[in-house]
């Protein structure tokens, strides 16, 4: 059994009838296997389906959206990674945080028809979105209510009208999610549906963490488990909400990949293609759907 304390996931287990015993967690959630990255077995990816989250809702949070809140017969499972070598004056857990706080430069790229940022920032009249932004910026983010600006319309996201009028942030579709675990080397966002009634494209729990990669090099990487939600630019959008996912987490990471080259941490590899998606509920024996090309 698992509960969340602060920090870190604790884990119990049964000593004897009605006695436990607690030892502390060292992740939130389970990479896949350094000798199994490309693997789709479903088993990997459990822990993020089975996923709730154990801290209350934030403020102007309506409700989580956990899979079993989504749509359809399929659900997305994907495992992207980038390996780099480790630098020599930081830690694990301090190059995590380094990473982490570089978000909004990873998701905005050079082009800024994506953004991350935290949420309420953009009229920000109670002070919100800087509780938000300390709370993300802090040591321990957990609780903190994110907000990603996303793309319904590749590969054409934002008109020529819309880019003259770019100061209006809400002609783009936002998917917000909350911090549900986090640790000093990982942690989880869980998606969201806030009072206002805008709900993230998907709905389920994507993680985030740093490890040792042997050789010299460490590995950030993302695991993620989802189904498509209710919100409504899903509805409108010409590919599907996952096919767009996957094209946002490429231009992340590339861009993850050029900050890493230039703070001398050398990038070895990018890793994208262990994504798709899987019948819902899961049928590990059954083969995967079919799905066009999302590239």
């Amino acid at each position: 059994m698992r509960f969340l304390r602060g920090l870190v996931t604790v884990c119990t287990t049964a000593v004897v009838a009605f006695a436990m015993a607690q030892t502390a967690c060292a992740e939130c959630f389970k990479p896949l296997p350094l000798d199994d990255l490309a693997s789709r077995n479903v088993d990997y990816f459990r822990d993020l389906g089975d996923w709730r989250s154990p801290i209350k809702k934030a403020r102007q949070v309506k409700r989580f959206l956990p899979p079993d809140s989504g749509v359809g017969d399929v659900v997305n499972v994907d495992f992207y990674y980038v390996v780099f070598k480790k630098p020599s004056d930081k830690s694990l857990a301090e190059t995590f945080k380094t990473i982490r706080l570089h978000f909004d430069e990873f998701a905005r790229g050079t082009t800024g028809d994506y953004d991350f940022q935290p949420y309420g920032t953009l009229i920000d009249v109670s002070k919100y979105g800087e509780e938000n932004r300390k709370k993300w910026r802090s040591d321990n983010p957990i609780g903190a209510l994110m907000t990603f600006k996303l793309d319904t319309h590749y590969p054409n996201p934002v008109t020529g009208f819309q880019k003259a009028i770019k100061t209006i942030e809400f002609v783009n579709p936002w998917g917000s999610v909350q911090v549900t675990c986090a640790t000093d080397t990982d942690f989880i966002f869980s998606t969201v549906e806030i009072d206002t009634g805008w709900e993230h494209p998907v709905a389920g729990s994507r993680g985030f963490g740093i490890r040792d990669a042997g050789n010299g090099n460490w590995m950030f990487y993302s695991k993620a488990f989802d189904r498509e939600s209710n919100a409504w630019g899903n509805k409108v959008a010409v590919k599907g909400v996952f096919c767009y996912g996957h094209i946002f987490w490429l231009g992340f990471y590339s861009n993850m990949k050029d900050f890493l080259n230039r703070n001398g941490m050398s990038v070895q590899r990018v890793a994208s293609g262990n994504h798709g998606t899987v019948w819902w509920p899961l049928r590990p024996n059954d083969p995967p759907p079919t799905e066009p090309p999302c590239e």
